[in-house]
């Protein structure tokens, strides 16, 4: 997804040094396979925040932005639409001072190089976009800056910080009593409630989230496999080896180990990757719960895990 930024054009008749140049927005290749569509958005406003530096001095986020906005509405399948920020701003009129700029969403204002986001979703159906690659990744850090005179050429690219995980489920064959499951929970999470700029990293909380909690309409299962709950999206685990909570009719097992695959050209210290989505597909009878499988789909195609209780 990325958001190049271009400059308008100097007026006539004014002097440069004097001209106040404004910064203007275009979304390029903005499509995206977000799983937040699946939670019926199809679209995102990202905040947008520049800071003003002197020309070879470092950029300090901690200390307050010149300026913080927001943008139109951005399509997640958008290609090259014209969007705007929604309160214009202008690079520094004095020529020697660089804007640098970074954005996110949801919405939240920073303080001291700390976002929080003003409305939280703390049921893992939030997903969240960042203007940094992963850390390990070849391209950190992504510095987007530029001057009246040297207007900013670097697209901003959103990235997904989260992991995703989504549970599909069925009973075998032969099982004639009614499998019916009442709840899935992801134990050991933490979900995002902000941004910390200065060092890139994601602010959470502790919070085990649920994919699927309705006993009084518990979802059926037949011999075809069939999604349960909905996807839900969590920091990266520390750790490939993950675990749920399944309550069924018949059988509840409190920790359902999974075991997520680590590829050969995964980095080092991630062995649960970002900008993932894993599907895991559970064998459910009225006995016991069985991994099936756990493939890595959606965001970032990969290879398949594997487990059993």
């Amino acid at each position: 997804m990325l958001i190049p930024l271009l400059m308008a054009g100097c007026s006539k008749g004014i002097d440069p040094e004097e001209q106040l140049v404004e910064i203007k927005l275009n979304a390029g290749n903005a499509a995206t396979k977000a799983p937040i569509a699946s939670y019926g958005q199809t679209s995102f406003s990202p905040t947008v925040a520049g800071w003003e530096v002197l020309t070879g001095e470092t950029v300090n986020y901690t200390l307050s932005e010149k300026w913080v906005t927001t943008t139109s509405s951005i399509a997640y399948n958008a290609v090259n639409a014209p969007i705007t920020l929604t309160t214009p701003q202008n690079y520094a009129k004095d020529k020697r001072y660089l804007t640098y700029i970074k954005s996110w969403y949801p919405a939240g204002n920073p303080a001291g190089g700390i976002v929080t986001f003003s409305a939280p979703m703390t049921d893992g159906s939030q997903d969240i976009l960042y203007s940094q690659p992963p850390q390990f990744d070849d391209r950190y850090p992504v510095e987007v800056s530029g001057s009246k005179f040297d207007v900013i050429t670097t697209p901003v690219e959103y990235w997904h910080p989260l992991s995703q995980f989504k549970v599909v489920a069925y009973k075998p064959a032969g099982i004639a009593d009614e499998v019916k499951v009442l709840s899935i929970k992801l134990k050991g999470s933490e979900i995002a409630t902000g941004i910390d700029l200065d060092n890139d990293e994601l602010i959470t909380v502790p919070k085990d989230v649920y994919l699927f909690n309705d006993p009084g309409t518990p979802t059926e299962l037949t011999n075809t496999s069939k999604a349960v709950g909905d996807p839900v999206m969590v920091k990266p685990f520390d750790s490939n080896i993950i675990y749920f909570e399944v309550v069924t009719n018949q059988y509840t097992d409190q920790n359902v180990k999974v075991t997520l695959d680590v590829k050969p050209d995964d980095p080092a210290g991630y062995p649960c990757m970002p900008g993932r989505a894993y599907t895991i597909t559970l064998k459910v009878n009225t006995e016991e719960i069985t991994v099936v499988g756990a493939k890595i789909i959606s965001w970032k195609e990969g290879e398949t895990g594997s487990g059993e209780l």
